[in-house]
């Protein structure tokens, strides 16, 4: 198990997501991590269809993996995050490839995801009811054409900002620095046969987390 494993659980919890532990292992393992929620000796179709209950169920379902069990899950996951240190099919299959391991990333792209999406709604509907108002006032004479000019930069700087201050939430991003001192080592929940060991420093991430 990762060193940030632990760490990332917790988050995805703070965050109000289910978790749950999909591992072809024995299930004394996936219980280790104190988890309400894991299930172990499960073959790779009851892998996928553990992860096609929770799309029916109306979830986007994330997905994370590295071994060759985890290629069919990973392939009909809402967000499918291999990492690269696993196999080359579960790599193949996966739509986003953690190039790191520090699995803290992914808790902290659903946080930025949200901001974005929240910042997309408020900055629409700020737009819809600035612009409604000022064409109002503009049909009935009663905004000057270059009063109407200067309050659309001000709506425009407006938008700007708050855009701006998209990621800046409750998690914060795991830097280089922080991921120094981890140690290399091999994943237990869903793990499966490992052809290839790398490491390297680039992050990628998904959205709501469903297995680890």
């Amino acid at each position: 198990m990762r060193d940030s494993t632990p760490q990332a659980l917790e988050q995805f919890q703070q965050l109000g997501l289910p978790v749950e532990v999909l591992t072809g292992d024995a299930i004394g393992r996936a219980e280790a991590l104190g988890l309400p929620s894991a299930r172990g000796g499960l073959l790779p179709d009851d892998k996928r269809a553990a992860v096609e209950a929770a799309k029916q169920r109306g979830e986007n379902p994330l997905f994370v993996g590295d071994g060759i069990n985890d290629a069919s899950a990973l392939a009909v996951a809402h967000v499918g995050v291999a990492l690269s240190s696993g196999t080359d099919l579960a790599v193949s299959a996966a739509p986003v490839t953690l190039y790191h391991t520090d699995l803290r990333v992914l808790p902290w792209a659903v946080e930025l995801s949200r901001d974005a999406v929240r910042a997309v709604r408020l900055n629409l509907t700020r737009a819809l009811v600035y612009n409604l108002v000022g064409m109002t006032l503009a049909a009935c004479g009663v905004l000057h054409p270059v009063v109407a000019a200067v309050l659309m930069v001000v709506s425009s700087l407006t938008l700007i900002f708050s855009s701006t201050r998209v990621g800046c939430g409750h998690l914060a991003r795991p830097t280089p620095s922080e991921r120094k001192g981890e140690k290399e080592s091999a994943v237990i929940l869903g793990r499966g046969n490992r052809t290839k060991y790398t490491d390297h420093h680039t992050a990628s991430a998904g959205f709501k987390p469903f297995s680890v």
